[in-house]
């Protein structure tokens, strides 16, 4: 990943005597065979981002088709290869809920980084991923104000699990917050 404000991959280094050297870095992403990540910031140039998102909450066949076509993740849009309820993996996604809170948007389990079907969820139980038992696991680390959808559907023989994250209101505050940190008339 780049970094938003680097004019330049060198840096000053110490070497013997007490001076300092000027040496030439990587780039971010370069080494150990992999040729370097170019950062849309090297060129002054801000990324595009995929502007199509609806945050409207629909989780029908047609949406999620829709952001399968973009096969590019944004600030609103998450591909995860690997969605789990257990251990890391709930915590994990409990981030990745949180903060698709700050704009809403959509993840989308069972799909690789390209929008692709990875079919990593087609042999899991699906039940766990239903509303009322996710929203049930994820209680204990996101706010009472945190509100989801989510959807489990077959499309080309592999399973998606569709999780759709409403956007978290400003001031919205959890039940579950000690009393002292309530204003009165909340």
């Amino acid at each position: 990943m780049c970094r938003k404000k680097h004019a330049s991959h060198a840096s000053r280094v110490p070497a013997r005597g007490g001076r300092t050297v000027q040496r030439q870095g990587r780039p971010p992403g370069a080494g150990k065979g992999r040729p370097p990540v170019q950062c849309p910031y090297d060129l002054g140039v801000p990324p595009d981002p995929v502007d199509d998102i609806p945050t409207d909450g629909e989780l029908s066949d047609e949406r999620i088709a829709q952001l399968l076509r973009l096969q590019a993740e944004s600030d609103q849009l998450d591909y995860k290869e690997k969605i789990g309820l257990n251990g890391r993996d709930l915590v994990e996604l409990a981030k990745d809920v949180g903060a698709m809170g700050v704009r809403g948007g959509h993840i989308l389990g069972g799909v690789d980084d390209g929008g692709r079907l990875s079919g990593q969820r087609d042999e899991v139980d699906r039940r766990p991923f239903d509303e009322a038992s996710l929203r049930s696991k994820l209680r204990k680390y996101l706010p009472d104000s945190a509100r989801l959808r989510s959807r489990v559907l077959e499309r080309d023989g592999h399973v998606i699990v569709a999780i759709y994250v409403e956007q978290i209101r400003r001031g919205a505050r959890s039940s579950s917050a000690p009393a002292s940190t309530r204003t009165a008339g909340t």
